[in-house]
């Protein structure tokens, strides 16, 4: 099942819960501030979209996404689209309540987040709807601190900058996507702090700040931060009865641009942000590179991995750990590349048994420096921790849809809720149980695609449903009763298109349109998928200029030929590049030959140049006779 998706990644997360401190004063609020080491805050723009291709591509966080139905007040980890790189650090934690990055007044509020502080809420059809950067759409949430009723508060208390972090980079902050329900009117300040350093306080208000009820995005470039600094939020409504919030964070390394709007209007614009990633309708598929190296570097006891041959894979890395103290891992990175972290399962509390889910897309893990993978682990258990990896055949460029978990402590199976699987939509679940000895077998008629042991006592597997648009429920059972966890997840699936109808699929195929496989050698009989000059084009389609005799042309008549290219991409440029046409001949850049001929008795010989559309280059060598006008009738003087 070679399949293609757009990208999305969720939350490192096992405890349930948002905590954190209130943060309320009545600091005034000021324009762009210095502070020691110069680092400095500075409001860039605003724009107005709902339409975020091409923004956050170094990481995003929004609130109750998508939610089907009206939710909140909820915890501030509850549904939530979130991907972060290694230099930034959101804390969720629900009882470190001092380095929480949403401010609170109590711990782990549940499902009822009333009087806590900051909460999420969601589901609300007359609040506007976003493109998110992975293309992901769906009606927005919103962060909501009822401590900023009419009240200066730090609703974001810490968002923590790490090693690695940019000199230079930017936050857009996303607001007015409620219907006027939570809007921040008074103030929207983005302020910096560094611990045990008062002095340090470098902030940018959003200046003219003014809600139509049409969703606006907030840009603040941040210069000279250094790891262990924070960012701050702070929100005033200004109002009594109205708590304030906003709807999303995005992060990027680069301000001095606006995101690409434009995705959809089948022009690649790599210079506006456009990729194979964010706008593949314009850019066309990623491609997938060679097969990785089959030899793994685990951290558990004598672990397996499992393979699975295809074009388009789903790198899943699953940690398994079981003891009588909390645990997860952390840090997954496969060669130098950072991987995803999609979801995790614990049992009461981290207290039995924890799973762990990543991914990488296969064009990252062609790329990537190094093949072993090393992983993070806070309190590991021992030797019941497990790690193995998987290749699922989906494609590198995804998009996440409906993401869930389940698990038990003492039982044989487990399974996903219900949920309705679309045409072209794919569902897949990744488990693991603490014993071996026995064997898994998917439930409700999904199809498993390994069971594996992953060393010691541990056993994973992983298996897949194509969606028809039914309710669907992963699952899987295992043959022994133990603490049993489960990952299921959704996926669009938009399978691979073979342009020229030759069994190779376009994105490995080097001539996705004339058919240069095995069964279609073609009339020059080339290898399948040849390519001697190694342009990574095949012979089949590289550009050629056939051999062609042209007309002779008679002096003092008009002369008219069009010269002729095959393959490449058209349209094609034409050129002389050596020689010479005869007198009074042109070349246009359409490859038309046309003039009135002069002189005769000459043969002149001249080499024409073409360019395709994607720069390549052919020439070949052209005659053109001279001759003299034949005479009927001739008198002499």
């Amino acid at each position: 099942m070679s399949r293609y998706l757009l990208s999305i990644a969720g939350a490192f997360l096992f405890a349930a819960g948002t905590c954190g401190v209130v943060a309320a004063d009545g600091v005034s609020e000021g324009g762009d501030t210095s502070a020691p080491g110069d680092a400095t805050i500075t409001y860039v723009r605003k724009v107005s979209t709902t339409n975020f291709l091409g923004w956050g591509q170094d990481g995003f966080y929004f609130p109750q996404f998508a939610a089907s139905s009206i939710v909140g007040p909820k915890r501030t980890d509850d549904n939530m689209q979130f991907y972060v790189p290694n230099w930034l650090e959101f804390n969720f934690d629900c009882w470190d309540l001092e380095k929480t990055t949403f401010s609170a007044d109590k711990p782990d509020c549940f499902d009822d987040c009333k009087g806590r502080g900051v909460y999420t809420r969601g589901g609300y059809n007359h609040w506007d709807a976003f493109t998110l950067p992975n293309g992901f759409s769906g009606p927005s949430g919103s962060i909501v601190d009822e401590k900023a009723e009419n009240n200066t508060n730090n609703s974001v208390n810490q968002i923590y900058l790490k090693a690695g972090v940019p000199v230079s980079f930017c936050l857009h902050l996303v607001t007015d996507n409620t219907a006027f329900a939570h809007n921040s009117a008074q103030s929207i300040t983005v302020r910096g702090g560094r611990p045990g350093q008062g002095s340090f306080d470098p902030s940018a208000p959003v200046p003219d700040l003014f809600f139509d009820g049409a969703t606006d995005v907030h840009t603040f470039r941040f210069d000279n931060f250094l790891p262990d600094d924070f960012i701050k939020i702070r929100l005033n409504s200004g109002m009594p009865g109205m708590d304030p919030g906003f709807g999303g964070l995005m992060f990027d390394e680069f301000c001095d641009y606006i995101p690409n709007e434009q995705c959809g209007n089948n022009i690649c614009e790599v210079g506006l942000g456009e990729s194979c990633e964010s706008c593949p309708g314009d850019c066309g598929a990623c491609i997938a590179g060679p097969n990785p190296t089959r030899t793994w570097f685990h951290h558990g006891s004598n672990p397996q991995s499992h393979y699975v041959e295809g074009a388009n894979r789903l790198l899943i890395f699953v940690a398994h750990g079981v003891d009588d103290s909390s645990h997860w891992v952390q840090g997954v990175r496969y060669g130098d590349k950072d991987m995803h972290f999609l979801e995790g399962r614990s049992q009461d509390r981290n207290d039995k048994s924890t799973v762990s889910v990543w991914y990488l897309r296969e064009a990252d893990v062609d790329s990537a420096v190094g093949s072993s993978f090393s992983v993070d682990w806070y309190h590991k258990p021992g030797q019941r921790s497990y790690e193995s990896i998987f290749f699922t055949d989906v494609s590198q460029t995804f998009t996440f849809g409906h993401v869930g978990e389940a698990g038990c402590d003492d039982c044989y199976a487990i399974a996903c809720p219900w949920t309705t699987i679309e045409p072209g939509h794919i569902s897949l679940y990744a488990a693991t149980h603490e014993r071996n000895g026995a064997i898994f077998w998917p439930l409700n008629d999904y199809t498993q695609d390994a069971d594996l042991w992953m060393g010691g006592n541990g056993k994973a597997t992983i298996g897949h449903k194509d969606g028809i648009g039914n309710l669907e429920s992963a699952g899987t059972q295992f043959g022994r009763s133990g603490a049993l966890s489960l990952v299921c997840f959704e996926v669009q699936d938009i399978p691979q298109t073979d342009m020229d109808g030759d069994g190779i699929p376009d994105v490995e195929d080097n001539c996705p349109t004339v058919q240069n496989s095995a069964a279609f050698p073609g009339s020059e009989s080339w290898d399948p998928q040849q390519d001697d000059d190694g342009d990574g084009i095949g012979n089949a389609c590289d550009l050629v200029i056939p051999p062609q005799v042209l007309p002779v042309a008679t002096a003092g008549r008009s002369y008219r030929y069009s010269l002729t290219a095959q393959r490449g991409q058209p349209p094609y440029s034409w050129t002389v590049i050596d020689g010479e046409l005869p007198p009074a001949l042109t070349l246009s850049a359409s490859g038309t030959i046309s003039g009135y001929a002069m002189g005769a008795g000459y043969t002149a010989e001249f080499t024409a140049q073409v360019t395709d559309s994607t720069g390549e280059i052919a020439t070949g060598v052209m005659k053109i006779r001279m001759k003299r006008p034949t005479c009927y009738s001739c008198h002499t003087n």
